[in-house]
């Protein structure tokens, strides 16, 4: 039971990020309406936000269901695995990062 509603937890952060995503990409967004930009440099803008607002919300939900567990008796990490998730996630929004500097600059490129 604790671990179905855990999973579900999930999904709606999900959808910000698929959203995001498809937003980026030019194409509207299923759950999210009314975004409205001035071109490509405006997509990115808001996607970066909207992908910054996910990761927070991922980590504080990541946080919260710990407690959680930790309350039910499912402690299972170490500490060291811990830092480890957090490396991997500040590598991934780091490439996250660097993927949209990148179409930034592929678009303002295209546009020359």
């Amino acid at each position: 039971m604790l671990i179905e509603q855990q999973r579900l937890a999930w999904i709606h952060i999900s959808a910000v990020r698929e959203n995001a995503y498809r937003f980026l990409r030019g194409e509207e967004p299923r759950t999210i309406r009314g975004l409205a930009t001035d071109g490509s440099q405006g997509r990115v803008s808001v996607t970066r936000k909207l992908l910054t607002m996910a990761e927070r919300d991922a980590n504080a939900l990541m946080r919260a269901q710990e407690g959680q567990r930790r309350a039910y008796g499912f402690v299972y990490k170490q500490e060291a695995s811990t830092k480890e998730e957090a490396k991997a996630r500040e590598e991934r929004r780091k490439m996250v990062m660097s993927l949209l500097a990148g179409l930034v600059r592929f678009k303002r490129l295209q546009a020359n």
